[in-house]
């Protein structure tokens, strides 16, 4: 008896492959869930990781062309060699023996520790931090940096509010100016002094006092110096500059302005790029001021080393 039963037509070769091309799509277009919950395609999954990588690529290249940018602009600012690593920049810190150094010491007398209370002493740390950190920025020729005085209650405090001291790129000393530097080598910085500061020398070193007072102990820096045999000086302000009052500057101005002037060669330049604006009345033709009478430049004098009394403290 013949079977009248209608069977299923076998698919030819044709078929199959369109089957085939069919399953393809359906597994492309098969729903994959997502983090946001909405499910997408497989296709649209690849579009999107494709997108997210591209997007990754274009963010690191930005940053890359960015830190090159940046290293440009301190390149033709400070005429430094090209530090990178890994495509970014490393800024290398200055340090006393580098090339560039300058052979010009000078040296922060810290030997006053008895003549200040706690509270001043570590105002006194946090400027001779500041003083060594301009010493080490990439803007300025380093000078060879002293400390001299490190015991008694200056150490202890230090070693409170300053981590890691003992490991900067500083010439630690125990011993006064005196005792360290011998005294014909000595220059003291003092607003009382009438000998003006023209030049930096290499076989002089600067001391900076390390008295924050508030003006307790005033002048006491300039009659230690003459009591000693000291030379003295005071920097040479009153030629350039006019002041709006006769607060002084802090150790780390002071500091700063030595690093300016062996930088620039130049007084009032120095004065300028350290000197705060509010600080600043006029600013005075070298020209003209050195014509004025000595009494007239001692008139004008502002007392650049000793003690300002301000939150920030300075030196006397």
């Amino acid at each position: 008896m013949e079977d009248t039963r209608e069977g299923k037509p076998e698919a030819d070769d044709g078929d199959a492959a369109l089957s085939g091309n069919q399953d393809g799509k359906d597994a492309a277009q098969q729903e994959v869930p997502t983090s946001t919950g909405l499910p997408v395609s497989k296709n649209q999954m690849k579009k999107m990781m494709k997108m997210e990588d591209w997007k990754e690529r274009r963010m690191a290249k930005r940053l890359k062309e960015r830190e090159k940018r940046k290293l440009k602009k301190i390149q033709e600012r400070e005429g430094m060699p090209e530090v990178v690593d890994d495509g970014q920049v490393r800024i290398k810190k200055r340090r006393m023996n580098d090339p560039e150094a300058s052979d010009v010491r000078v040296a922060i007398d810290c030997t006053y520790d008895h003549l200040m209370n706690d509270l001043e002493i570590k105002k006194l740390c946090k400027q001779v931090q500041r003083c060594y950190a301009e010493n080490r920025s990439l803007t300025n020729k380093p000078l060879q940096l002293y400390i001299c005085g490190l015991v008694g209650r200056f150490q202890e405090i230090s070693e409170q509010v300053i981590t890691g001291y003992k490991s900067w790129d500083v010439h630690w000393k125990t011993d006064g100016p005196e005792a360290t530097f011998g005294r014909d080598n000595i220059v003291y910085l003092s607003s009382e002094s009438p000998n003006l500061l023209t030049e930096l020398q290499s076989d002089k070193v600067y001391i900076i006092g390390g008295l924050v007072d508030h003006n307790h102990h005033k002048g006491h820096c300039f009659a230690l110096a003459e009591k000693h045999g000291w030379s003295h000086a005071q920097l040479p302000i009153s030629d350039y500059v006019m002041l709006r009052d006769r607060k002084v500057l802090t150790i780390n101005h002071v500091y700063e302005i030595l690093l300016a002037f062996i930088k620039t060669k130049d007084w009032k330049e120095a004065f300028l790029r350290v000197l705060p604006q509010r600080k600043l009345a006029t600013v005075k033709d070298p020209s003209e001021a050195k014509g004025e009478s000595s009494d007239a430049v001692t008139s004008d004098k502002v007392d650049l080393v000793s003690g300002e009394a301000t939150e920030e403290g300075s030196t006397s």
